[in-house]
């Protein structure tokens, strides 16, 4: 898990990390803040440019995304604390492996979670 300080950030790292989300298949989505929300498959293309940007602007839930292929997912957290907003992304599974190392190089350091 890493708690980024700032949306932008999020969604600047995310940007940056354009090419980890290169091998995947068409991963699944759901946008949390809806309160009918279902499972979408997006593109990579729509990813960037339409989900992550809603968590850096307006989303006051977040997002799970799902690789079926992998059974992989990451779960993007927006809170709110003491008047800060900031974002909690998680990654589970092998699939989102790349996507990863990339948030390591510009995310900030990654809090290790052990069930």
């Amino acid at each position: 898990m890493q708690r980024w300080s700032a949306r932008s950030h999020f969604v600047d790292a995310f940007r940056a990390c354009e090419n980890a989300l290169g091998g995947l298949s068409r991963p699944l989505v759901m946008v949390m803040d809806q309160p009918e929300s279902a499972w979408i498959e997006v593109s990579a293309e729509d990813l960037l440019s339409e989900v992550v940007p809603s968590a850096g602007e307006w989303l006051t839930d977040g997002f799970i995304m799902f690789d079926p292929v992998t059974s992989s997912l990451v779960s993007v957290d927006v809170e709110e604390g003491a008047g800060v907003t900031f974002i909690e992304s998680t990654i589970i599974g092998r699939g989102f492996g790349a996507l990863r190392q990339c948030f390591e190089q510009f995310g900030p350091e990654p809090l290790q979670i052990w069930a």
